[in-house]
């Protein structure tokens, strides 16, 4: 997940975030300085803070709504959400549920490469 957040990330889709972040002092950081927000790194940040759930008979695979993004009281998962969501000002850019679909759909080839590589 996390090659995959890396190499499919459109930098064109994550300009218009990045501005809104920076313009919008939405992000305060701890400090009280202001710096320059990376949507991108954000994005990336997220997929290293995933959890898992079992629920009954399945797993559920999700961003941990405690972590904070280093330096600030913003959380990942609010972010992330306004980049898949978008806002009124803002159209989505719903990489997380294209990511988690893609995973989904190709679980059994995922695994299978996970046993390959064990046997070695």
């Amino acid at each position: 997940m996390q090659k995959y957040m890396e190499i499919y990330l459109d930098e064109r889709q994550l300009a218009r975030f990045d501005a809104f972040l920076n313009n919008e002092s939405i992000i305060m950081f701890t400090d009280k300085a202001s710096r320059y927000v990376s949507t991108r790194n954000i994005l990336i940040g997220g997929v290293y803070n995933l959890i898992v759930e079992k629920v009954q008979n399945s797993y559920n695979i999700k961003i941990d709504p405690n972590i904070n993004i280093p330096n600030t009281y913003a959380k990942f998962i609010d972010v992330i959400k306004l980049v898949n969501n978008g806002n009124l000002s803002l159209a989505a850019y719903p990489i997380y549920t294209d990511m988690m679909n893609h995973f989904a759909e190709n679980l059994q080839d995922y695994y299978g490469d996970y046993l390959e590589d064990g046997e070695e």
